[in-house]
């Protein structure tokens, strides 16, 4: 299977952060493994391209976090669409589509 370009996959990466936290809250080694599964294994998300990503939307305003004790009693970082995130989230989807309808 052929693998998507290296820009096409960093901005799928992005839209699919939006869209996995506007669906609920995740940490991040859920979105790797949900993106590489919905992507039929065309994504393939290092965690040193996902977690910055992360950190950086977080500064951003676009994420809020919180830790979360797992059942191993160890901690991970989970991560939610703010207000502004899930504005921007709206922003990008209405950008897609008119790229989208230049493409037809």
């Amino acid at each position: 299977m052929e693998k998507l370009s290296k820009e096409l996959q960093t901005y799928a990466i992005v839209g699919l952060v939006f869209k996995y936290l506007k669906e609920s809250p995740s940490y991040g080694y859920r979105l790797i493994k949900d993106m590489e599964k919905d992507s039929g294994g065309l994504l393939k998300v290092e965690e040193g391209y996902l977690y910055p990503l992360l950190d950086k939307m977080k500064k951003q305003g676009l994420l809020n976090s919180s830790w979360q004790s797992t059942s191993g009693n160890q901690k991970r970082k989970v991560y939610s669409l703010s207000n502004a995130g899930i504005n921007k989230y709206h922003a990008l989807m209405s950008d897609f589509e008119k790229v989208k309808s230049w493409m037809k």
